[in-house]
Formats: structure tokens, sequence, C-alpha cells
């Protein structure tokens, strides 16, 4: 990482005049990662009391992943301000990305655990409640009813996390086979609160975005819809209607 990739992107900013920092993120202690480049930027509106805000100026450059990948296929990307000005050429490409099915099975495991350990990761208080936010949101757009009647994709993923992300007492398969817990409770319940409640007020979402009462019902008819589907699944019974 320090033979290439950081070397090459350092020249490669100088040599563009851009105004950004480049250095390794510092491993953290009984959490597994990828190796990563931070990216730092100096916002163009900073925050009034000279913090950063919520949303911190930098981005992170994974070289490797979490999880296998697999299933995944080719996205077609372009710019947003394609739409607003005709008379320009924006770029676009079709980078290949994973399936949106693995995408919501992975969230919803990784909650899973925050909500039965009562914190997120190694026990960050902040910038992790996107999380709940974007299960809603799969959810939504069909992604979540797809995902749970996937069994095999849904063991695949289950059996990656005891593989490599095993924290007992946690059982990802029991988790994944109708025992799925999407709501937090007592102290992770505030916490994620007050996490929620800062990413709304930072205007990081565009858009609706449901208040924290709200996403919560909806985690927990997201919870039973996935549990019960599983149990539909493997009583050879007709699957409960979404409703989400």
């Amino acid at each position: 990482m320090q033979e290439i990739p950081l070397p090459l992107l350092q020249r490669a900013v100088a040599a563009a005049g851009v105004p950004v920092d480049l250095s390794l993120k510092a491993a953290e202690p009984d959490r597994r990662q990828p190796p990563t480049i931070v990216l730092s930027y100096q916002p163009l509106i900073p925050a009034s009391d000279g913090s950063f805000g919520y949303v911190r100026p930098t981005v992170l450059l994974e070289f490797g992943a979490h999880s296998t990948g697999e299933p995944h296929g080719a996205m077609p990307i372009t710019c947003e301000a394609a739409t607003h000005l005709s008379m320009l050429a924006f770029p676009s490409a079709h980078p290949l990305v994973m399936d949106p099915k693995r995408t919501f099975l992975e969230k919803a495991a990784a909650v899973h655990v925050a909500c039965r350990q009562g914190r997120w990761g190694s026990g960050e208080a902040e910038r992790y409640s996107r999380h709940w936010y974007d299960l809603d949101r799969l959810a939504t757009a069909g992604i979540a009813e797809a995902a749970i009647r996937d069994r095999a994709l849904a063991m695949e993923v289950a059996q990656h996390k005891e593989d490599f992300w095993r924290k007992p007492p946690i059982d990802y398969v029991q988790a994944l086979s109708g025992d799925l817990q999407l709501v937090p409770t007592g102290d992770g319940r505030t916490a994620l609160e007050a996490d929620y409640t800062a990413m709304l007020s930072s205007g990081m979402l565009r858009g609706y975005a449901p208040t924290f009462g709200e996403l919560m019902e909806r985690m927990a008819r997201l919870a039973q819809f996935c549990n019960a589907t599983v149990t539909a699944v493997r009583n050879k019974k007709a699957p409960p209607k979404a409703g989400l």
C-alpha cells in the first residue's frame, strides 16, 4: 500500500494541484478492515462552529471488501447535474457493484448484531444510523422482500459472517432464519436516536426522511415481515405480503 497506491495517488494530486491530503487509515483494535487510504479535503462551506460537522470532509478508498462481492452486476452511473444541464456533456460509467439483495442482507445482519450488543461495531457512538435508514430505503424499493426470500443467498451471507465476523453469542444463521432483530433497546436505542437526529440536522439526507419514531416502527414491521417470510418458506406456505 505504501509502495504503490499511496505514492501514485499523491503524485497525481500534486501534479493536478488538487488541495487534498492522502494518508493510510490506522488499524482499529479488534476490527478487520481492508487496507484503506483516507482522502481529506477542505469543505467549500465550513461549519459555523469551526468543526467539520456530522459529515466529515473525507473519502475512504478501500482496497478490498468486507464480503465476497457476489453476486454483482454492472450499474449505470451518471452525474445528477446532467438532467439539469443538457447543454453540457457529463461522464458516465458502468462499474460492477454488489447486488442490492446482498447489500440488504449484509446490513440487516450488522444491524442485528448492533441491536443485540447495544452498540455499533467496535463501540463508536456516531455516524452509524445511516444503516437503519438504508434498510428502510431498500425495503421501500422491494429489495428486502426479494433478499429474504432468496434463502440460498441469505445462508451464504450468514455463513460468510460466521466465518469472518463471528461475534459470540450472535448466531448469524439463526438471525437470518427467522430471528432477525432490527430495533435496539435501552441505551443502544437512546444512542441511535441521538445519532439519527444529528444526521437529519446535518442535511446529509435529501428529500423525505422519516422521524426516528417512524423509522423504528418501520424497522419493527420489517423484522416481523422478514421473520414471517422465512417461517412461511420453511413450512412451504405462501409468504406474507410485504406492506412495508
